[in-house]
């Protein structure tokens, strides 16, 4: 398969999708796998139908999936730069086109930004549901003070373990402007 995303991912979308009680089909796996056009399309039927903000929330779901071995090795992360260093090196076998891409880290503040190796931008549902994973991996390894802000406005849409009022009023959510 030359296009491939996280079929972890795409369970733990379809298990916050159970939870919501909105059934739409996921895509079969091809072992840890999924063909990247047909996360396309469920995220995109998803988005089209109830909005960004579900995809926001699918990190939230993680607890609940059933053990999994990158799980548990983000979740082991002592740091936010120590969970942004696992993810980078464990995306390349899980995701054949974007990168999360630190741009900036320091005490209190790491910038990152989700892109596309080949030049292909990641679709604003893409972003989202990356943010929302991460937002979430943040707080599970005990990190406090978690904000998410969306650029270029500053939009919070995550901040210490909840989404935000900001977050809930958008309907569907802001994607990041590019």
């Amino acid at each position: 398969m030359d296009e491939f995303a996280s079929a972890v991912l795409v369970a733990a979308v379809q298990h916050a999708l159970t939870a919501e009680g909105i059934a739409v089909p996921a895509p079969t796996p091809v072992g840890a796998l999924v063909p990247l056009a047909a996360k396309r399309r469920l995220l995109k039927e998803i988005t089209q139908t109830h909005g960004l903000l579900l995809l926001l929330r699918v990190g939230q779901h993680l607890p609940q999936l059933p053990p999994d071995p990158a799980i548990s090795a983000l979740t082991a992360a002592g740091t936010p730069s120590d969970l942004f260093g696992r993810w980078s090196r464990l995306e390349r076998f899980v995701h054949s086109r974007h990168r999360v891409v630190v741009r900036a880290a320091g005490a209190d503040q790491l910038v990152a930004e989700h892109v596309g190796r080949s030049g292909a931008r990641p679709e604003p549902a893409e972003d989202v549901l990356v943010l929302g994973v991460l937002a979430a991996l943040m707080t599970a390894i005990g990190a406090r003070g978690v904000v998410v802000t969306l650029e270029p406005h500053h939009q919070v849409v995550y901040a210490d373990g909840v989404l935000t009022s900001a977050a809930a009023r958008s309907a569907p959510l802001t994607p990041p402007q590019r």
